[in-house]
């Protein structure tokens, strides 16, 4: 049962790392569309005009460790400093962006450690339907609520206990159509190529696929940390490849003329396997289990003829248990960019037949 597992993950994280392998920069990715928008009163195309900005990109990464017998105590674990800033264009179906990671600053390294990342993320927006290709790979985290977690760490102190030798590794991908795409657009929310007039939204069904690794030199949680949580799982490991199937909403409420706000959240259930690993071997009770998906988005934009900009959250989370000890996982993004549009007549329909 544990062989045909690993050989189902093995053969999952290969064609996973073929998709994530198809970007060449740690933080390049690129969105595109299959459909040519045409104008209705509804929805507004951008059509011949290319659109540049600049973009801030906020990423977070962050996993917790919860004890199911108590009232929530947990040991939340967090990446430090990952701002990056950059630039990208939209032009028709076609947009790219290209980030660097900001340095952290030596007062923040000694207090929350160093934190190494390789991202990359391919977004295709159709007119119905969005699709997320991920790939997110972090070295270095500190445990972010020490100072809750009782006589273990000092309360009064500014240095948060840090674990450079814990990894995460993500694969994955999320599938989402829309059922109300004309009067609808996704696009017009987080990438702003089209311009939504009125007020709308839309039910959406998700399909989504994520393998994920914890992986830790020693012990996850030291003993004192085991102690608190109630648990005697030395993990060193974790490994879980999840598939769930997910229902939801997406709004857009126009504000005077020019602007907007959205939102959109997806929920459903979650199945997964697992297999956590300890100093001494791999435990193999309880790799199979139920948990629940959300994914939340949000954005507040100004969209004209000329000049647009926007800030676009997104949360993507799960949670799993094994046994007394539960487990969630948060990764996403906070993105803020401002830009010009310039005119530009340039035919890329030979592209999109080649690409599609």
């Amino acid at each position: 049962m544990i062989s045909t597992k690993k050989n189902l993950l093995s053969r999952l994280e290969a064609a996973l790392l073929i998709l994530a392998l198809i970007t060449v920069s740690s933080d390049l990715f690129a969105q595109v569309s299959s459909d040519k928008n045409t104008t209705s009163d509804r929805i507004l195309s951008y059509d011949g005009v290319l659109s540049v900005h600049p973009l801030f990109n906020y990423k977070f990464n962050n996993f917790s460790l919860i004890d199911r017998n108590s009232n929530g105590l947990s040991v939340d674990y967090a990446p430090n400093g990952n701002v990056k800033f950059g630039g990208g264009f939209f032009y028709d179906w076609l947009g790219f962006a290209l980030t660097f990671q900001l340095p952290s600053s030596s007062n923040s390294i000694e207090q929350r450690g160093e934190t190494s990342s390789f991202d990359t993320q391919i977004n295709l927006y159709s007119k119905m339907f969005t699709l997320d290709l991920f790939q997110q790979n972090y070295k270095g985290f500190y445990i972010a609520n020490y100072q809750n977690l009782g006589t273990i760490y000092d309360a009064s102190s500014n240095i948060a206990p840090q674990r450079p030798d814990i990894r995460t590794r993500n694969l994955g991908f999320n599938f989402s159509y829309f059922f109300n795409s004309d009067k609808y657009s996704a696009r017009a929310a987080y990438m702003l190529n089209e311009k939504q007039m009125r007020n709308g939204g839309s039910f959406i069904a998700g399909a989504h696929t994520t393998l994920a690794r914890v992986i830790g030199d020693s012990a996850i949680l030291s003993r004192d940390l085991q102690d608190t949580l109630g648990t005697e799982l030395p993990v060193t490991s974790i490994t879980s490849t999840s598939l769930s199937l997910t229902g939801g909403y997406a709004y857009t409420l126009k504000i005077l003329k020019n602007f907007y706000f959205n939102i959109s959240l997806q929920l459903g259930p979650m199945y997964s396997f697992s297999s956590l690993e300890t100093n001494e071997g791999n435990i193999d009770e309880e790799l199979d289990n139920w948990g629940l998906k959300a994914i939340f988005r949000s954005a507040l934009g100004y969209n004209t003829k000329k000049f647009y900009g926007a800030i676009v959250f997104l949360n993507d989370s799960y949670n799993l248990k094994y046994g007394d000890l539960g487990y969630d996982y948060s990764l996403g993004s906070i993105r803020f960019f401002v830009g010009y549009r310039i005119p530009f007549d340039f035919d890329l329909t030979l592209f999109k037949r080649k690409i599609f």
